[in-house]
């Protein structure tokens, strides 16, 4: 299955995408910031990144901008945490 990096500020949502995606046979890594996930992304080649848009100091654009400058590039899913607007994933 595919080897997955979470990366959100609020550690229950971190704990909850773990759970399940382990629960379907992935490998997850989790990390509570975005530096955290930029230094995973550099040491580790991740097949998917799913990540939270507002996080303090480093944000999710920037996490996502870093590993689409990565390779191989990770497919990506944001997660805004806004109710009217829906996650986007990438190819």
């Amino acid at each position: 299955m595919a080897s997955i990096l979470v990366c959100d500020d609020q550690r229950s949502i971190c704990e909850m995408l773990d759970i399940s995606l382990r629960k379907d046979g992935h490998k997850v890594e989790t990390v509570n910031a975005g530096e955290a996930a930029k230094k995973k992304l550099s040491s580790a080649n991740f097949e998917v990144l799913i990540t939270d848009i507002k996080m303090p100091q480093t944000d999710g654009i920037e996490v996502l901008r870093f590993a689409r400058q990565s390779s191989p590039r990770p497919r990506s899913s944001s997660s805004p945490r806004w109710k009217t607007m829906r996650p986007r994933c990438r190819r």
